[in-house]
């Protein structure tokens, strides 16, 4: 994890957000929410893109309020973000 961190930090400016492990119940070991490539999708985009249209829709959990600030404001931050996803965020 040291790794990747020390990679993005000239760069990122807090972008990149470090989960510790057991977090969430889902993400039982540490894990990093990378925010300077977000993509955005519409509703309709994101159910023909992402989801298998073959396959079982399984919502594991969702997140709190704080995290999802968190990765909105990194997001904000990131010199790598594209401005259009920056300003929908706004």
């Amino acid at each position: 994890m040291d790794k990747v961190s020390s990679l993005y930090a000239s760069t990122t400016s807090g972008s990149l957000i470090i989960l510790e492990p057991n977090a969430m119940p889902y993400l039982p070991l540490e894990s990093i929410i990378n925010c300077n490539s977000p993509e955005m999708y519409s509703k309709d985009g994101l159910i023909d893109e992402i989801i298998d249209p073959n396959g079982p829709l399984e919502v594991r959990g969702s997140i709190s309020l704080d995290l999802e600030n968190r990765i909105k404001n990194a997001i904000k931050g990131s010199l790598l973000a594209k401005p259009k996803i920056i300003k929908a965020l706004q």
